[in-house]
């Protein structure tokens, strides 16, 4: 369960993978499983796009925009 939701990986919207503008996402953040009916799992799912904008005295800030695509449960019937 741990490998499955990522709970020893931060999140951390401003480290980009591979320097790109817009990152994909899909984070578990929630799972019920049980014997016989398989698993439920509450998945946000989303498009990171970062960009810069002027601060105070002119200074660049990095901003992050989350465009959240899919936020609800879905269901698995594998069997592990």
């Amino acid at each position: 369960m741990v490998a499955e939701l990522g709970l020893r990986t931060p999140f951390n919207p401003i480290i980009r993978e591979g320097g790109h503008d817009q990152v994909r996402y899909s984070l578990p953040r929630a799972l019920i499983e049980s014997v016989e009916g398989g698993s439920h799992v509450l998945v946000s799912e989303g498009v990171l796009t970062y960009h810069q904008i002027e601060g105070p005295q002119g200074l660049a800030q990095q901003a992050v925009a989350d465009q959240r695509e899919f936020e609800g449960w879905r269901h698995s019937d594998d069997q592990r």
